[in-house]
């Protein structure tokens, strides 16, 4: 006789295995929350990384790359501390991943924007020392009788050494460059006093700068987009009367 358990048997035993669900799908506010999360955590990362660069001493631009690298990492930091933000949270794993998606997106949409703010820093910067020069110059001019050439002598007077820093008094070939700028004399080449002129051009033109920038006497300063970098030849002969000036 068959004594096994019918189907429809109620001493049957029972299955102990635990029931599985699926895991819920992600909704859209998850999804729109990790984005802007992921996003604000890039921004706040990038931020925090120039700062401390600057404050670091690598302000100038020409550790560019270093501070990009810098920067990328401690997003990455962030996008870590996302990830068990979200786990300790009970977000789905899509929702994360789609997060992180977004965040690599985002640096890539952003980061076409970086070379254009690094040439915005660097004219910005240039346009600073340059009148700096201009009244460290006036200064030479009126404790000497003469304004000084080279530019660099400018240090050597206890007056205007507080305009002018040693990076710049030495920034006169590219390979000295100031924040991507070098500086040169144009076709007064002897101290004079009546006139001086100094040229700011870029040490990689559309990498470290546009405008070639141009400063005299009169204190006003000039710039122009000569298509490429002035060479110091260049300088003792270039008419810059009608360039346009620089706001």
């Amino acid at each position: 006789m068959d004594t096994s358990a019918k189907p429809d048997d109620p001493d049957r035993e029972k299955s102990t295995a635990p029931e599985t669900t699926a895991a819920p799908a992600p909704s859209r506010r998850d999804f729109y929350a990790t984005t802007v999360l992921a996003t604000l955590l890039m921004a706040l990362f990038g931020w925090l990384g120039g700062y401390l660069l600057r404050s670091g001493g690598y302000g100038d631009m020409d550790n560019f790359l270093i501070g990009l690298i810098f920067a990328v990492t401690l997003a990455g930091v962030g996008g870590g501390v996302l990830l068990i933000f979200l786990a300790r949270r009970g977000r789905p794993v899509a929702v994360k991943l789609t997060g992180l998606f977004f965040l690599f997106i985002w640096s890539f949409i952003a980061l076409p924007g970086v070379v254009p703010a690094k040439i915005a820093s660097n004219e910005s910067f240039t346009i600073g020392s340059l009148k700096n020069f201009a009244t460290a110059q006036e200064i030479s001019r009126k404790n000497t009788g003469a304004y000084a050439y080279p530019f660099s002598n400018l240090r050597n007077l206890p007056e205007t050494r507080r305009w002018i820093d040693s990076e710049m008094a030495a920034a006169d070939r590219p390979d000295a460059a100031d924040q991507g700028y070098y500086f040169m004399h144009g076709n007064i080449r002897a101290p004079s006093p009546d006139s001086f002129d100094i040229f700011a051009t870029p040490v990689r033109y559309g990498r470290d700068g546009v405008n070639t920038y141009f400063i005299d006497q009169r204190g006003v300063i000039l710039m122009k987009d000569l298509r490429r970098s002035l060479t110091p030849e260049e300088a003792l002969t270039i008419d810059a009367s009608n360039w346009d000036v620089a706001q």
